[in-house]
């Protein structure tokens, strides 16, 4: 045999070897990203710690690939490509590898996305329906980056629609002399607005002009001064304001036992 056939020979033999561990290369390639695209945590795993992990050159490449992959899942779920279940089993599959801190990263803010989607989803609903309290306490639930702006304006919408309501309710009620629910209504507005100073003045304005109308008054408005005092007085924040009507309550129903009792 001629040394000329038997370079061929050996040069054939070795891109046939080369062939085989190419073929291998990607066959492993495409059985663990197979199990990820699957979601198929159990098969990735067991594949990647077996056939992968030994070889610190494959880590390397892999934690490439997956790097890129995980981008590609993320956004596919952003854009709707993909519905959450998939999305989440998809990024579980690389996130229990161990290789890399931005599997745990994308990992969580898919979590994050779909928890977000149903607290706006529900936060809208309330909106519809008129219950902007708990239209406000889901939209606070919203933690997604890209879904945080648009909650907070709806949030702004929410309560302004509430004060709006408020106003209405609560007017009607303490002109209409329903101190009892104008006492709920109030006590329900701390509670939903408690850093909102401002529109509280507001309402405790209205208390005082009120009280300081029926005072006035006396001789046709003194039951309902008492019964304003008694349900709503306790809301005013300034100590001066309180005392001051409490004097003059005292005064004037001195005045108007006297001459009608």
């Amino acid at each position: 045999m001629s040394k000329k056939v038997v370079i061929g020979i050996a040069i054939g033999a070795l891109i046939i070897i080369l062939s085989v561990i190419v073929a291998v290369f990607l066959f492993s390639e495409d059985k663990l990203l197979s199990a990820v695209d699957a979601g198929d945590v159990e098969t990735a795993v067991a594949y990647y710690n077996e056939k992968i992990a030994p070889d610190n050159d494959k880590v390397q490449k892999y934690k490439e690939i997956l790097g890129e992959k995980l981008d590609t899942i993320l956004n596919d779920y952003k854009e709707l490509y993909t519905d959450y279940e998939t999305a989440e089993a998809q990024a579980r599959a690389i996130k229990e590898l161990n290789i890399m801190p931005k599997a745990d990263d994308v990992y969580g803010k898919i979590i994050a996305l779909k928890d977000s989607r149903i607290a706006m989803a529900a936060g809208d609903s309330a909106l519809e329906q008129g219950e902007y309290k708990e239209a406000v306490s889901e939209f606070n639930k919203v933690t997604d980056t890209d879904l945080r702006a648009t909650a907070d304006v709806k949030i702004q919408n929410a309560i302004e629609s509430y004060k709006e309501k408020f106003n209405r309710e609560f007017d009607s009620a303490l002109y209409g002399g329903d101190y009892t629910k104008a006492k709920s209504l109030f006590e329900e507005m701390i509670d939903t607005l408690p850093d909102d100073k401002g529109f509280r003045d507001d309402q405790e304005k209205k208390i005082v002009d009120k009280f300081k109308f029926q005072l006035e008054n006396y001789e046709d408005e003194m039951p309902n001064a008492i019964m304003l005092s008694k349900e709503l007085w306790g809301f005013i924040s300034d100590e001066y304001t309180r005392n001051h009507y409490d004097d003059l309550l005292v005064e004037a129903y001195s005045w108007y036992s006297t001459e009608y009792l």
